[in-house]
């Protein structure tokens, strides 16, 4: 019965320290420039759109099938800004084909039919995988986004002016200085 209680804890404990959720805010903790990549489909049928929502309402950015599909491992660099301190939600959207009713599903909401259509997990590195299901077989792999933060470019660290150099050096010598006249005052 121990053992039950030990596995059930375990498993309690994973479910609730896991990064992955159902729809979720994508929020970076810096300014900088969004990057997409494109990873792939897993076994959509359909002719998905997909984008983001952010800084202008549903930009396309590619397709999953049709004339031009995107290529797995494909960026979008710069499609928007990031901002630390959650001024802007980052939202991705994939919108399917108008065969089946044309319905699009944001990374940050249920979709029209009350289910989850999006899950999104926090990386390692700081970005965001996005899954989208656009029908209803739950595998969440019909458009698979990673969208990132690349962080602005720092200012160059200024170099100190000579005197600012100088004192410490100085500094140093009047100590050794200090020493070595201490140590010959008390060998005589």
């Amino acid at each position: 019965m121990r053992k039950i209680w030990i596995i059930l804890a375990v498993l309690i404990a994973f479910a609730l320290g896991n990064t992955v959720s159902a729809y979720a805010p994508i929020n970076f903790s810096y300014n900088g420039d969004l990057s997409l990549t494109y990873l792939g489909k897993g076994g959509a049928l359909y002719d998905d759109q997909f984008g983001i929502d952010q800084p202008l309402p549903n930009t396309i950015l590619g397709h999953t099938n049709g004339i031009n599909p995107a290529t797995p491992g494909t960026i979008y660099p710069n499609i928007g800004k990031c901002y630390k301190d959650n001024l802007v939600e980052v939202v991705l959207f994939i919108k399917t084909p108008v065969s089946d009713g044309s319905h699009t599903y944001y990374s940050n909401a249920k979709g029209w039919d009350g289910k989850d259509h999006a899950q999104v997990a926090k990386q390692a590195d700081g970005s965001f995988y996005v899954g989208f299901e656009d029908w209803t077989d739950n595998n969440f792999q019909d458009v698979q986004l990673n969208i990132a933060c690349i962080p602005e470019e720092q200012p160059p660290i200024p170099t100190p002016e000579f005197p600012t150099m100088a004192l410490p050096a100085a500094l140093l010598v009047g100590l050794i200085g200090a020493i070595l006249i201490i140590r010959k005052s008390t060998e005589k």
